[in-house]
């Protein structure tokens, strides 16, 4: 069942202190070869209270912080978007990771990778509702089932 839009049911966490400059937190996991994990992503709030809370979270800071990515329909936008989501998850220990669709074609090409989707724990979730319709985009957590053992993880 989706989580979204608006706020997740359930307790949500007290954060513990922030990171200070030029530091991840506690727990954050390395970089992938697509996706860095960059300081700032760790002062990023959270919900810890479920998976789909906490992409939920990642997603909603992204719309929030660059409405601008969302107002096009460019396949090099969302694997922008998508970086964003899986590092912020990453910063704070989740091991998230892309959905390669098209493994034929070049890491880093946008149509290799599912334009907004992310595996976290086996599982696919799709993570904007109506991405590609400009401006029309609604952070998500949808479940659409497992990630296939021995596909790329990137």
């Amino acid at each position: 069942m989706p989580v979204g839009p608006g706020p997740v049911s359930g307790p949500v966490p007290v954060p513990g202190p922030a990171p200070g400059p030029g530091q991840l937190p506690p727990g954050a996991l390395p970089p992938l070869g697509t996706v860095p994990v960059l300081p700032e992503y760790g002062n990023v709030p959270i919900n810890r209270s479920s998976d789909a809370a906490a992409i939920l979270s990642a997603a909603e800071f992204v719309r929030r912080a660059h409405p601008q990515w969302f107002m096009v329909d460019d396949r090099a936008v969302c694997l922008e978007i998508m970086t964003k989501v899986i590092g912020i998850l990453r910063a704070h220990g989740y091991d998230a990771h892309r959905v390669v669709n098209h493994a034929g074609k070049p890491v880093g090409d946008p149509w290799r990778y599912g334009s907004d989707a992310l595996v976290l724990n086996g599982i696919v979730w799709d993570v904007y509702r109506g991405i590609g319709d400009p401006n029309q985009s609604v952070p998500q957590a949808l479940n659409v089932g497992r990630y296939e053992p021995g596909r790329p993880r990137e």
